[in-house]
């Protein structure tokens, strides 16, 4: 029996013509894609922390000169209410802090900034969770400093001023323009569940606080235990980076002949209560206080932080709600004590 013949494949010829055309093709919806992209989280963001900074660089663009100034990460966000200073402290305050992957870097940032509009405040207040200290310029602060709006290259005019590697500019181009691979939670979050992004909103309150009403004490003892972690990992309690920035605020403070005051952030009474944690906070305070040195205008408020129960809060270094009407009299309190 003979074999049948095989019909030969036909493959037809790709010229060069039709190769550029299909990748042309292939670009151009990958831009269109990513511009789509762009308007759709700028318009309804589902990630709270890179809509935080935007948000609180552009209330900075739109301020009037306040007497206290509040820079930070979230804990100051959502914990210190500027309508309880305001009352507390007869002054008129206001709350740039963002979150704490952004570093002491931004709060130098945004401080100089501040400064260059409208002269000196009459105080500055800065408050960051103790781990937020140690955090190094990695992938994760180079995200959200990309949502800094301000044009590409504005790192090395700010003081201080970062040189970053070819890699590390490819990381902000695209976490600032590319969000089909820099955003791909958000956009999976707007692909499978369209009606929880359509219902995320993020506001803020009157002076740039942001209210987050809901505790979550499961969240709570979670990150307790992911908190005791972390701090028993780090061997530094003060990066390069952030002490670069401690310094640049120290400069400014001492050339504009202000008081810079850091106070601690709120924690979960349980978490306080844990020696590791109050070891390390010990041991921040002390790198602190040797950083900025003896007669400088920033100073470390010592003595423990004011501490909530779980279901006053969101996770363990986070308050909720009335709390934080709580812990803005406590800071109002601290600050009066300084003066």
């Amino acid at each position: 029996m003979s074999t049948p013949e095989t019909t030969p494949e036909r493959i037809g010829e790709f010229s060069r013509a039709t190769t550029l055309r299909l990748a042309f093709g292939l670009i151009a919806f990958v831009v269109l894609a990513n511009l789509i992209l762009l308007a759709l989280l700028t318009w309804r963001p589902v990630n709270r922390g890179t809509w935080l900074v935007r948000e609180k660089w552009e209330l900075l663009d739109r301020t009037e000169p306040v007497e206290t100034l509040l820079l930070g990460d979230s804990s100051c966000n959502q914990g210190i209410r500027p309508d309880v200073l305001d009352a507390k402290l007869a002054t008129r305050s206001l709350n740039l802090c963002t979150v704490g992957n952004a570093l002491v870097l931004n709060d130098a940032w945004m401080l100089g900034e501040y400064i260059a509009r409208h002269g000196a405040p009459r105080r500055v207040v800065i408050v960051h969770v103790t781990n937020a200290w140690s955090r190094e310029l990695d992938y994760s602060s180079l995200h959200l400093l990309a949502k800094i709006p301000r044009g590409l290259g504005f790192w090395r005019e700010l003081d201080p001023s970062l040189e970053l590697s070819t890699s590390e500019i490819e990381d902000v181009i695209s976490s600032r323009y590319l969000p089909l691979h820099s955003e791909s939670t958000s956009v999976l979050t707007w692909l499978t569940s369209p009606r929880e992004a359509m219902a995320t909103r993020f506001t803020l309150e009157r002076g740039g606080f942001m209210l987050v009403p809901d505790a979550n004490p499961k969240r709570v003892a979670a990150s307790k235990r992911g908190y005791l972690r972390e701090l028993r990992a780090i061997k530094q309690p003060l990066s390069a980076i952030n002490h670069r920035a401690l310094l640049a605020i120290d400069g400014l403070a001492r050339r504009h002949g202000f008081p810079v005051v850091i106070l601690p952030s709120p924690y979960f009474t349980e978490l306080w209560l844990e020696p590791d944690m109050q070891r390390h906070l010990a041991t921040l305070r002390d790198k602190l206080h040797r950083t900025v040195g003896p007669g400088s205008p920033v100073r470390v408020v010592d003595g423990p932080p004011l501490t909530f129960p779980a279901d006053q809060m969101e996770n363990a270094d986070h308050v909720v709600g009335d709390a934080a009407r709580v812990y803005s009299e406590w800071i109002a309190e601290q600050l009066r004590a300084e003066n």
